[in-house]
């Protein structure tokens, strides 16, 4: 081949690539993280559908994910730490369908970094590979630009293996139901015990710590105190006379002592919805376990489960309204309304008797300090 072929064909080859890689640079990221994992078959394991928007202002997030569902199951969607605040679709998932969607957004738009959207918890069921991707045409980001702008997208899946060994049976006292949050401060695990084995362990934020090689317990039971928010893994080693260390189990505990952030609240009214009635709007975000359910109370009234927007059943707006927010813990906060109060008119008949009787009153007042003013004066000429 002649050089001035092989310019003419590495040239728009080169142009091309150029071409590629800055529209990617450009277009918005989707990913799952972490990417790349190995797992015990039966082990319960976290996953973060994360965005980075490339520099651009977004206020939409529209996702749809796919995930085999012989090899996997879905524990928990939770929305703690992520950064959208409004949900015009809550995260849920169709397990027989293996899909999870959701659609969020935060108001007057931000720039995202690394943000995440929300965590999935799935649990493997079988050994193989386990894909969990993005559906491209049912996912999306918008611009905030105000005319719902779709920004570029590329999309990052996560990509498993489910390996043949089973971890040991590791149970909880204080935690019986490692998939639940609670507000506890103490962590107390136990296993069955192996003749003659050796046991190591540690509980850490990383599902990946491996403990070390040297024995800490032989009894088969370990309490942590002081245990603060957050997730957190006790992962079991255990040698056998003869044989490797090796872990053979792990137990996830999940506390959050704290409560959600203040609510935000606004009582408003739309000729163009709910024909014209006032109705209530409110949010809130739990940053470490999520926001499980709103209730509101209106007067002597409780509405459980309660949905934003909310119309007043009340539209005079008189009623005292509290709206209270729980996360997935059982830690709540609350917001109060008093209800608008209305001067009330006093019949008129009342009104003339009582500036008759403000009138006599300062008359009486009048004339006792002219009295007193008239006997100090006789007092001086006396």
């Amino acid at each position: 081949m002649s050089k001035r072929i092989k310019i003419i064909i590495t040239v728009p080859l080169v142009i091309l690539g150029l071409t590629v890689i800055f529209s990617t640079a450009d277009a918005a990221i989707l990913s799952i993280n972490p990417q790349n994992k190995e797992f015990a078959q039966g082990e319960t394991f976290l996953v973060e559908v994360r965005l980075n928007s490339e520099q651009k202002v977004i206020n939409t997030v529209e996702v749809t994910l796919n995930y085999p569902t012989d090899s996997l199951e879905v524990v928990e969607i939770t929305r703690g730490g992520s950064f959208l605040t409004l949900w015009a679709q809550e995260p849920a998932f169709e397990e027989s369908a293996g899909i999870i969607t959701l659609i969020g957004g935060i108001p007057g738009g931000s720039y995202v970094v690394n943000g995440k959207v929300v965590t999935i918890t799935f649990r493997t069921k079988m050994p193989g590979g386990a894909e969990i991707r993005f559906d491209e045409p049912g996912s999306k980001v918008l611009l905030n630009d105000g005319l719902g702008t779709k920004t570029e997208l590329s999309f990052v899946n996560g990509i498993f293996n489910i390996n043949n060994s089973q971890f040991i049976t590791i149970n909880s006292s204080t935690h019986p139901d490692e998939d639940a949050w609670y507000r506890k401060s103490e962590f107390t695990v136990s296993w069955g015990l192996k003749k003659e084995a050796k046991y190591s362990y540690v509980l850490s934020a990383s599902p990946d710590e491996v403990p070390d090689n040297h024995s800490e317990t032989s009894v088969g039971t370990v309490t942590f105190t002081d245990l603060t928010d957050g997730i957190f893994y006790f992962i079991l080693k255990q040698q056998i006379p003869g044989e490797d260390w090796q872990v053979v189990g792990k137990r996830r505990t999940m506390n959050d002592n704290k409560s959600p952030l203040p609510i935000q609240t606004v009582i408003t009214q739309e000729d163009s919805l709910f024909d014209g009635k006032f109705f209530l709007i409110f949010s809130t975000v739990d940053k470490i376990s999520g926001i499980d359910r709103y209730d509101i109370i209106e007067g002597a009234e409780l509405y459980r489960d309660a949905t934003s927007p909310y119309v007043l059943n009340d539209q005079s707006r008189h009623e005292e309204i509290v709206v209270r927010a729980f996360d997935k813990a059982g830690n709540s906060i609350s917001f109060t309304y008093p209800g608008f109060l209305e001067p009330v008119a006093l019949p008129s008949n009342l009104s003339i008797i009582l500036i008759a009787l403000i009138a006599m009153i300062l008359t009486i007042i009048f004339f006792i300090i002219l009295s007193k003013r008239s006997k100090n004066k006789n007092a001086e000429y006396g």
